[in-house]
């Protein structure tokens, strides 16, 4: 089809990215994640010059709630959850201690999601936690909704 495949290693942008979401709220903030490789994918959205978010209308939330994935650091794991517990709320682990690609350990905020940019803010400054799965609005392109047969543009 004549579309080339590179090593994304090699490129420093992207005119488009396009992926779906885990939870999409009317202010356009997303959840990805629930594969394990949104810090991948946060940072291939933030290469695109437009990333376009595309899901069914089973995607859209009212509000952003829990579960938030996170990736954290292997090292120092115990301390890392312990903080994130006391500090914010419930984390889990993921079953069998799931990793991402890059080898980081996969688990689920379950604490209480007031203000997405709030907890977002949070979680990125914890040590030992590498990202979370929160997206804002503003890394955020044109998001696309199925609802049956016609799609809805947020």
């Amino acid at each position: 089809m004549g579309i080339a495949v590179e090593d994304f290693d090699k490129l420093d942008r992207l005119d488009i990215a396009i992926d779906g979401a885990d939870q999409i709220a009317p202010d356009r903030w997303l959840v990805k994640g629930g594969g394990g490789a949104h810090t991948r994918e946060k940072i291939v959205a933030a290469t695109a010059d437009e990333f376009v978010v595309i899901a069914d209308s089973s995607k859209t939330v009212d509000r952003i709630t829990a579960p938030i994935p996170l990736e954290l650091s292997r090292f120092g794991l115990a301390s890392t959850l312990a903080r994130i517990s006391a500090e914010l709320g419930e984390v889990e682990l993921r079953a069998d201690t799931a990793r991402s690609p890059d080898d980081g350990v996969i688990a689920d905020f379950h604490g209480k999601v007031n203000e997405p940019g709030e907890l977002a803010a949070r979680l990125s400054v914890m040590p030992g936690v590498v990202d979370h799965g929160l997206f804002p609005s503003g890394m955020v392109g044109p998001v696309l909704i199925g609802r049956g047969e016609s799609i809805e543009r947020i």
